[in-house]
């Protein structure tokens, strides 16, 4: 209706007549649509290239892994499947970011007596809502051998050429013998899925990670995720994501080739992505977003501070600055999170 004003159309025609513009302004408000990404041309983010202090390695997760997300509840008015036996296919995405694996692995209970048998499968997948059972192409495929009780089962894929910025989805096919475990975290982007029908999966849990391993691990938080125009979880991570080994300040940095003006930041952060929304408790903070946060850039041959926000805890920001800066270098400082070691990231725009 905004638009339809502004442009002086009735609203049965902006769906023609403006629906490019309406997508866009959706996004910038930050929606996400599916398939369609930022191609604001006012925003000079995207011709910047981008560097970090660091980012995180998917290494993948265990039983034993903890995590940053203490008081997400479970969503009690929807289906729930969360029996680790592998009664029916089971999927694990694994977002790829250099075209090689050599190995996989998968923590796994033999609840029998003796050796069993898991048919495994590497495929690939179209984006993180591809609940295809058995459409997907099969890049590799193995019969893995499980000794009794719980152990880390190794796979020794050894692949080469694979798609990079893609989702492998590795599936281990029905034996009731065997429980393929849970990650005691969820892993940003890195859903698990089972098989409901003949060619149809669903989300396991509640986006919960199944246990595994990749090596080498995989270089899918990169610092170039914040301006590749999407900012959820989709055919890739689309997250930028500090090495949690690291401690915070940690900062992302926008480089433009000439100086740019820049009056207006805009900002999207993870939170409120891993549970339908009434699945959170009162005033709760996703650990994932960051609380403390500056903007700085490079004026006269040194940093400035031209922005700075305390105790945040929503996903999506928009800072108007003091006076516009001309510079070629923009940074957004993480000084500390609501839990998480890691400073994450979806986007950042700019505008002058």
């Amino acid at each position: 209706a905004a638009i339809a004003i502004k442009k002086n159309i009735s609203i049965a025609h902006t769906p023609v007549k403006a629906i490019k513009e309406i997508q866009q302004q959706l996004l910038r408000d930050g929606c996400f649509l599916p398939n369609y990404k930022n191609e604001d041309s006012l925003d000079i983010a995207p011709m910047a290239s981008v560097t970090a202090s660091s980012h995180a390695l998917l290494y993948g997760a265990g039983p034993e892994s903890k995590g940053a997300d203490e008081g997400l509840q479970i969503w009690r008015d929807q289906p729930q499947y969360l029996n680790e036996q592998l009664q029916t296919r089971k999927g694990q995405l694994i977002a790829i970011g250099c075209p090689e694996v050599e190995l996989v692995e998968v923590f796994l209970n033999n609840t029998s007596d003796k050796v069993q048998k898991v048919s495994a499968q590497l495929r690939v997948g179209s984006d993180i809502w591809d609940y295809r059972a058995c459409d997907l192409r099969t890049l590799a495929e193995a019969e893995l051998t499980v000794p009794v009780g719980k152990n880390w089962v190794q796979w020794n894929v050894g692949l080469k050429n694979v798609p990079v910025k893609k989702y492998l989805r590795l599936d281990l096919l029905p034996n009731d013998n065997v429980e393929w475990l849970m990650a005691g975290r969820i892993e940003p982007g890195h859903i698990s899925m089972y098989q409901i029908s003949e060619n149809k999966m669903r989300r396991f849990g509640n986006g919960h990670t199944l246990s595994f391993k990749i090596t080498p691990a995989q270089p899918c938080f990169i610092p170039e995720n914040i301006n590749n125009g999407v900012t959820r979880p989709h055919q890739f991570t689309n997250l930028w994501k500090s090495d949690p080994a690291l401690p915070l300040t940690q900062w992302v940095q926008l480089h433009w080739e000439e100086d740019c003006e820049i009056q207006q930041v805009e900002l999207t952060f993870p939170g409120h992505l891993l549970r339908e929304y009434h699945a959170y408790k009162p005033f709760y903070r996703d650990a994932q977003c960051p609380k403390d946060y500056s903007i700085s850039a490079f004026i006269n041959n040194s940093w400035e501070t031209v922005f700075e926000v305390k105790d945040n805890y929503h996903r999506h920001r928009k800072h108007i600055l003091n006076k516009p800066v001309t510079t070629k270098d923009l940074r957004i400082n993480v000084h500390s999170t609501n839990g998480d070691p890691s400073a994450q990231i979806y986007e950042v725009r700019c505008y002058s």
